[in-house]
């Protein structure tokens, strides 16, 4: 499946509250964010390397309501996700 397909599959079902899954265990939540804008917007603070999604994707590791989508942006941001044995590059 694309990516295409997979922001517009989860853009007819109601995604609700877009939550990352931090490091140390906390969440940080996006709200009245669809996954469309959720990536848009990650992409953009990723280029200006600055905001609350460009902070929270270097350290999540899930996400709720945003399929992958939030391993995507971390892939841009910082190279593929790591694995646990690895550690974390960014």
């Amino acid at each position: 499946m694309s990516l295409r397909n997979r922001i517009e599959e989860l853009e007819r079902v109601d995604p609700g509250l877009i939550e990352l899954t931090l490091d140390d265990g906390s969440t940080r939540a996006f709200p009245g964010l669809s996954a469309k804008e959720f990536v848009i917007r990650g992409m953009d603070q990723i280029r200006e390397r600055s905001g609350p999604i460009f902070d929270a994707i270097g350290r999540a590791v899930d996400g709720r309501n945003c399929g992958r989508l939030w391993q995507l942006l971390r892939a841009m941001w910082c190279g593929p996700v790591d694995t646990p044995e690895k550690g974390n590059s960014c």
